[in-house]
């Protein structure tokens, strides 16, 4: 691979996913020098995890997460991918539960980097969550955006998840809700966990908007 800029160090080695989708979230986290994990939204609505442990020379590979949607990659939507900074190996990503064109959208965790994986929660979203954020000096709060039903068109909502429980907290411009899109759409504040910033779309009546707020 090619230096990304000036001063920046050129990677000798390439990695090559399964899929050539661009359907895809990268993240790496401070807690553990030299991890990355990638989840790849694959043709048929499963998410695979690639990850790397040394900085790139090695890379392993859990395939199949989650269930198949019939939907496949069309849906447009990016696996949301958070890396725990305060315990390392602790991975949470969304993914597909079940099968067909009831399949919705749920969060998996890993404890283990990746290796396996288990439900996160109980709760169930329409496709993927593309972005899952938590305060690194709280594990207990989770954020994730997602899509919602919109009629003829998607929508967006931010929600937060504390010990299982889901709350719809979507900042609102006084008469639509509003989420984040992409991933690192919500942030919040290293020094005071209760200050979040969400970069937000909403699209309830077909006209596409954005905003920012700070809560």
């Amino acid at each position: 691979m090619t230096s990304i800029g000036s001063g920046s160090r050129a990677l000798n080695n390439e990695y090559s996913f399964r899929y050539a989708s661009t359907l895809r979230s990268l993240q790496s986290e401070r807690g553990v020098n030299g991890f990355f994990g990638c989840a790849s939204h694959q043709d048929d609505g499963r998410v695979d995890w690639d990850w790397t442990m040394n900085g790139g020379t090695i890379w392993s590979r859990t395939q199949d997460i989650g269930g198949a949607w019939v939907g496949g990659s069309g849906d447009g939507t990016r696996p949301g991918v958070y890396v725990f900074a305060g315990t390392p190996g602790k991975v949470l990503i969304s993914a597909f539960t079940g099968s067909g064109s009831t399949t919705n959208g749920r969060l998996k965790v890993s404890n283990d980097y990746g290796a396996t994986w288990g439900d996160f929660d109980g709760n169930t979203h329409l496709i993927l969550a593309e972005d899952i954020h938590c305060p690194f000096q709280d594990e207990s709060l989770t954020y994730h955006g997602g899509p919602v039903s919109g009629g003829s068109y998607t929508a967006y909502r931010l929600h937060r998840t504390v010990g299982g429980v889901r709350t719809n907290i979507s900042p609102s411009d006084g008469s639509e809700g509003y989420g984040p899109i992409s991933q690192f759409g919500v942030k919040s504040c290293d020094l005071d966990k209760n200050s979040v910033l969400v970069a937000g779309s909403n699209r309830d009546t077909g006209t596409v908007k954005y905003g920012v707020w700070l809560a």
